[in-house]
């Protein structure tokens, strides 16, 4: 059960990063999108039109199943950023 979480929560963070990545392609470059995943879904936060986030999610997802791997991560992901701080805090102790 607990795996099926975490399996679940990975899965829509990379699809919350695949719909950002294809709108931030479409839309206005000064356009600010904010993505949080959990368990049964996402959320786009953002001065974006609903029609927009539909196909970017819809595409995203297709894109993803088809093995575009690379449209799940982002240079910019809060928790990627958290992540290399933490290990790089770590890595000045040792």
């Amino acid at each position: 059960m607990k795996s099926d979480l975490i399996t679940a929560l990975r899965q829509n963070h990379a699809l919350e990063h695949a719909t950002i990545s294809l709108l931030a392609r479409k839309l206005d470059s000064n356009v600010r999108i904010i993505g949080k995943s959990t368990f049964d879904g996402f959320y786009i936060y953002g001065n974006v039109p609903s029609k927009a986030v539909r196909e970017a999610a819809t595409e995203g997802l297709d894109r993803l199943q088809n093995g575009e791997r690379e449209l799940g991560v982002s240079p910019l992901c809060g928790t990627n950023i958290m992540v290399a701080g933490i290990l790089a805090g770590v890595a000045c102790l040792i």
